[in-house]
């Protein structure tokens, strides 16, 4: 496959990843506020231990999503060999999807009443929520080798696709069941029926675009599981460490303050998380690109740049927008139930930024089969963030503060690491860089100093000041925007990947 064509999928991917994303906040936005006042502040924070529940089952992966991605991309011209890894992944998470289950239905009492530590009275809404929504994790785990072989053809547009429609039957579901039930029973029904769809959706793309998809007896064979076992481990391991942060964080919060208190987090880290996805869309692609351009690593550096640059157009914008705005924003989404949430957001925004501002390299590492180091440095970073935020849990800013040193470590290694991988790569000029730093922190001082009224402005004068700095050094230009949006169309209206 050619640059133009990699880049003309990567482009439309993100586009339709952007659509999602772009439906997913303002749903998240309105949703919100109206479970809170119907289930109320302390039922709320019970729902949020689902999303808790959900993160902590993505350490269940064994990192076979990112391995089947990675080996697709690999052997895509090789039909059989891309169905026995689909069959041996379907086959490994169909057992894994049943231990996790029958595990939850013997221990859940312990769960709740021991490390939760939820009221007496809110046990069996408790119970009903967790087993319900492991059992919808275990459908939604069925659906992920579909997915995987699409992102490993370079399918991102159609795997994002999927994504959007189940987003409006999740968000339709959950509408219909604050009217006629509001609870956590009917809540958790929702879930389930949306994970139901997510399989269906992902079983019927992927049969349409790629019809020789199949599940084979080869693949059942244990002793073809290894490659995949073996990349998936190292990112089994940063999965997990990625995964428990919020259950981590949640868990400490609620055994030193309250469900209250854990309520403002849910609040906060989800819409970091939701926005931090959005910007972070156009990567998808980049482990498929790596582990396809392996051995070409100049077109991999053409490919790179671009998605290295877009991070510096997006991130400190977004940054200094969330400075400055959160706390009316916030005030008038949820009114004085979100003051603390608002204290919290900008600066859990700012490490998720921070995160986010080397994402490429740390993909890229990941893609060129170096999947330890992906979970060295995830647990590394998780043990450092849990240790400052157990010796310092009662004071205020103890959250935010482990999560900014975190993943400023996190940044810091990825570009040590890159550059000994790749030592001649040059992904992004440093003066423009040191430029946009300067324009950020010229901004940041002088905003202080201005009548809340002029904001909107001064932050409008700083984004203009922003893109001509970045249009100056020819990090961004119309021709090349227009150019991107020319070959994605053209990759959008392409046949099947394969004929029948």
């Amino acid at each position: 496959m050619d640059v133009p064509t990699l880049r003309g999928k990567i482009f439309s991917g993100a586009v339709v990843g952007l659509l999602r994303m772009g439906l997913a906040v303002p749903i998240y936005l309105v949703l919100t506020p109206i479970m809170l006042d119907t289930l109320g502040t302390e039922r709320f924070g019970l729902w949020s231990l689902s999303t808790m529940v959900v993160s902590a089952l993505n350490m269940m992966d064994f990192g076979l999503k990112s391995s089947l991605v990675y080996h697709v991309a690999q052997v895509r011209d090789d039909r059989d060999a891309v169905v026995r890894h689909f069959t041996a992944t379907a086959i490994m998470y169909l057992a894994i999807g049943a231990c996790v289950v029958g595990a939850m239905l013997l221990w859940h009492r312990a769960l709740i009443e021991n490390l939760l530590q939820v009221p007496t009275h809110l046990f069996e809404e408790a119970k009903f929520l967790l087993i319900v929504t492991i059992v919808a994790i275990g459908v939604r785990m069925m659906a992920i080798p579909y997915q995987g072989v699409l992102e490993g053809f370079q399918e991102l547009s159609l795997s994002q696709s999927v994504f959007v429609v189940w987003l409006l039957v999740y968000s339709i579901a959950i509408s219909i069941t604050l009217t006629v039930r509001p609870d956590i029973y009917g809540l958790s029904s929702a879930l389930l029926f949306s994970n139901l769809f997510i399989l269906i959706g992902f079983y019927g793309v992927a049969r349409s675009r790629l019809p020789f998809l199949r599940f084979t007896s080869r693949g059942m064979q244990t002793s073809g599981w290894g490659n995949l076992l073996k990349y998936g481990a190292g990112i089994q391991l940063a999965t997990a460490a990625i995964a428990l942060r919020e259950p981590a964080y949640k868990i400490a919060l609620a055994r030193t303050y309250d469900l209250s208190t854990v309520a403002s987090f849910e609040i906060a880290y989800r819409l970091c998380t939701q926005v931090a996805s959005i910007i972070a869309t156009p990567l998808l692609g980049v482990v498929g690109v790596t582990a396809l351009l392996s051995q070409r690593q100049q077109d991999l550096m053409t490919i790179l740049r671009p998605l290295f640059a877009y991070g510096v157009v997006v991130l400190p914008p977004a940054v200094l927008f969330a400075h400055t705005f959160t706390e009316p924003l916030f005030n008038l989404w949820l009114g004085q139930k979100g003051s603390d949430a608002a204290q919290l957001f900008p600066f859990l925004f700012l490490g998720f930024a921070i995160y986010y501002a080397t994402e490429v390299l740390y993909k890229t590492i990941e893609g060129s089969g170096r999947s330890w180091y992906s979970g060295i440095l995830q647990v590394s970073v998780l043990v450092l963030q849990v240790s400052l935020l157990a010796s310092f849990t009662s004071l205020p800013w103890s959250v935010v503060g482990s999560i900014l040193v975190g993943f400023g470590i996190f940044s810091l290694s990825n570009i040590i690491v890159f550059g000994r991988c790749y030592g001649s790569a040059n992904l992004f000029p440093l003066v423009p860089l040191g430029c946009v730093g300067l324009l950020a922190c010229a901004y940041t001082s002088v905003l202080p100093h201005l009548p809340t009224g002029s904001h909107m402005w001064a932050f409008g004068v700083y984004l203009g000041f922003h893109l001509a700095v970045l249009s100056y050094w020819k990090v961004i230009t119309a021709q090349s925007v227009l150019g991107l949006v020319r070959q994605a169309g053209k990759t959008g209206v392409q046949s099947p990947v394969v004929s029948k």
